[in-house]
């Protein structure tokens, strides 16, 4: 594979950034806190 990456479509977003490295606990904490304000 190779060739020319698409346009990103998310203006001032970086979507291929969810690696588990950065975002480890995130649904756990989101989740938690959704369920602590409801």
């Amino acid at each position: 594979m190779g060739g020319l990456a698409m346009a990103n479509p998310f203006p001032g977003m970086n979507p291929y950034l969810e690696n588990r490295r950065y975002w480890n606990d995130f649904h756990t904490r989101l989740l938690t806190y959704i369920s602590n304000a409801l």
